[in-house]
């Protein structure tokens, strides 16, 4: 007697071949929701979403001021207007409520799993002659695996990383609309404008995807086949070039804007502090290091840091230059037996190089999110061997089929178990930087960060100790000594934090947070006409600034100039609604001037987000009067 799950079987086995391949994508869509549902309950992390999201007004809305902004802005080094587009439908729906942000994340994570499946099954099926079965299992193989991988958490999980999720989706669908318009021929005309358009979105939403013209030259090589090597082939691969022109125009008009907006904000890292050698050398380093945590996804944090130097000759820069050297090799010699072989490392390669270290910026030698697009080759890889084993099952033992399709859900299944228990990694700032100095005690920043979460806990003692490790394994860090400025000043000893402060700024004179702190040190220390220089040295930087602003009109209301004072600590506030140390030295202008119930009102709102520092804003009120 047939069982129900027999029959819906049959029922599902009997749908035509479209329909069928839709209900898979909506299944492996709903799959992919599942594995990364713990990132909903997840809150805005101190790691960017802070100045992009939580503090940041522009985006909020879809007014005309909005739009303006959101297409000229290049916050944080990026230009991403698309990206913030969706960012302001969000807050429309959902004001600042963090579920609404994760929710677009995650469902934009899924709708790329659901949509590199169908673009798996469009290329198995131009690369191989296999029957329906192997095609679709290989396209979900190469689904799942790309999906449900933790190395995908860090762009799904974090808000701030929406340009990665959505700049992808874009990526596919243009190469989905460039393979319709190879088969159309002489007709394509709409579809390549129609890629071309979509490119665009994709260029406008994180710059990474400006690659897809290499892209889409190695898809013509193989699986296409439309360009061949053989120089009589050359007049018809001279055609087919010509047509990505207006592809390389879009990707070198991507580039362009990536470079100018990391350089307008001082990303890059300068070639005196890493010439060349130590450029090839992290290059070689990046490209070994996503492959083997994609083969080996453990101990994922948020940063792998730099080290100081970096000398091509060290073992462990040495090691990844041989291996990317020998896999290379074997990519070559295998390109006609296996032509899939060198089609996914040449894609690899090129997808992760505007993020390998030529052009290096940051302080990272790595991030998980950068292997978010550069992935998608692997990933199709690893389908090809799966689909190549179903293909022929039938020269296969029965037990080595057993074992080998076993190990591969078993294979996907915990890394569907890792991306669940990696998400929630990212629940919040604490049990982010918790986290990432348990999986990497030397990583100064996670120190760092860990330590200024601590000082806006107002626990200065724990966040000394974890400042001081930050500065112990890399003093060159000005965000670390403007931190452990901040704690002095919470221990009350100004004389320190101004030395520290002094030869930091000196070091890095356009750092807005030692500018910023150094200000705050001098306004404590009572020479409120000195910090003006370097807190409007801030605020040039980074006008919209709310620790700068209301550093600067504490200082004003001491020098007694009330009505400037107000202005700039109503600006401060009005900035960061959220911020407690804006909302006290508001409340404390208006009592230092006599407006004692306004201050009140101040402080029944500052209670809601800092009880401690209402408590004391309340004694220096009592003491004014």
């Amino acid at each position: 007697m047939p069982t129900a799950s027999s029959n819906a079987f049959e029922e599902f086995a009997g749908l035509s071949e479209r329909r069928r391949t839709w209900w898979i994508a909506a299944i492996l869509a709903v799959t992919t929701l599942v594995a990364f549902a713990p990132a909903l309950w997840n809150d805005f992390v101190d790691w960017d979403d802070s100045v992009n999201v939580v503090t940041n007004k522009q985006f909020r809305g879809l007014s005309l001021a909005n739009l303006r902004w959101m297409s000229t802005t290049l916050l944080m080094g990026h230009w991403i207007p698309v990206t913030w587009l969706t960012f302001g439908f969000d807050y429309v729906l959902w004001g600042m409520n963090p579920v609404g942000y994760h929710l677009t994340n995650v469902a934009l994570h899924a709708a790329d799993v659901a949509v590199l499946y169908f673009l798996a099954l469009a290329l198995i099926g131009r690369a191989t002659i296999w029957p329906a079965g192997p095609r679709h299992f290989s396209a979900v193989v190469a689904a799942l695996f790309y999906g449900l991988h933790p190395l995908r958490v860090e762009s799904v999980a974090w808000v701030t990383e929406r340009r990665d999720v959505l700049s992808t989706l874009f990526f596919l669908l243009t190469v989905l609309a460039y393979l319709r318009a190879a088969d159309e021929g002489p007709r394509s005309r709409r579809w390549h404008a129609l890629a071309l358009s979509i490119f665009a979105l994709g260029i406008a939403s994180k710059s990474m995807v400006m690659t897809l013209p290499a892209i889409l030259v190695i898809l013509d090589i193989y699986p296409l086949r439309r360009i061949r090597l053989e120089r009589a082939a050359w007049p018809r691969t001279k055609t087919i070039l010509r047509e990505k022109l207006p592809y390389a125009a879009l990707g070198i008009a991507g580039a362009a804007i990536g470079f100018y907006a990391q350089h307008a904000n001082y990303f890059f890292s300068s070639l005196d502090r890493y010439p060349w050698p130590a450029r090839i050398a992290i290059s070689c380093y990046s490209l070994c290091f996503y492959l083997v945590k994609t083969v080996l996804p453990t101990a994922l944090g948020p940063v792998y840091e730099l080290p100081y130097q970096v000398h091509f000759l060290e073992l462990r820069f040495v090691g990844p230059a041989v291996v990317v050297v020998v896999i290379t090799g074997i990519s070559l010699a295998a390109r006609r037996r296996y032509p899939a072989v060198p089609a996914a490392w040449a894609s690899y390669v090129v997808l992760l190089s505007p993020v390998v270290g030529l052009a290096h910026s940051g302080f990272q030698i790595a991030h998980d999110r950068y292997s978010y697009l550069p992935a998608l080759g692997l990933s199709l890889l690893v389908a090809a061997g799966a689909g190549l084993l179903v293909a022929r099952i039938g020269q296969v033992r029965p037990l080595f089929r057993v074992v080998g399709v076993g190990a591969l859900a078993t294979w996907l299944a915990a890394l569907a178990f890792l991306s669940w228990h990696q998400t929630q990694m990212w629940r919040n700032t604490e049990a982010l930087w918790t986290y990432a100095v348990d999986v990497e005690p030397d990583c100064a920043v996670c120190h760092s960060n860990l330590g200024a979460f601590l000082i806006n806990r107002n626990q200065p003692e724990a966040a000394l100790e974890h400042i001081m490790r930050a500065l112990a394994l890399r003093p060159d860090n000005p965000r670390t000594h403007a931190n452990l400025a901040i704690a002095l000043l919470r221990f009350d000893n100004t004389a320190a934090a101004l030395q520290r402060l002094e030869v930091a700024v000196a070091v890095h004179p356009r750092n807005r947070d030692l500018l910023t702190a150094l200000g705050l040190a001098l306004v404590r220390s009572g020479r409120y006409a000195e910090a003006f220089e370097p807190l409007d040295r801030a605020l040039v930087l980074s006008p919209n600034s709310s620790d700068a602003g209301a550093a600067k009109g504490v200082a004003l209301a001491h020098l007694g100039r009330r009505d400037e004072a107000l202005v700039v600590l109503r600006r401060a506030v009005t900035l960061d609604n959220e911020s407690p140390q804006a909302r006290y030295a508001y409340a404390w202008a208006l009592a230092h001037f006599g407006d004692v119930p306004a201050a009140r009102s101040q402080q029944a709102y500052l209670h809601h987000l800092d009880p401690k520092l209402a408590v004391g804003l309340s004694r220096e009120i009592s003491s004014m009067n």
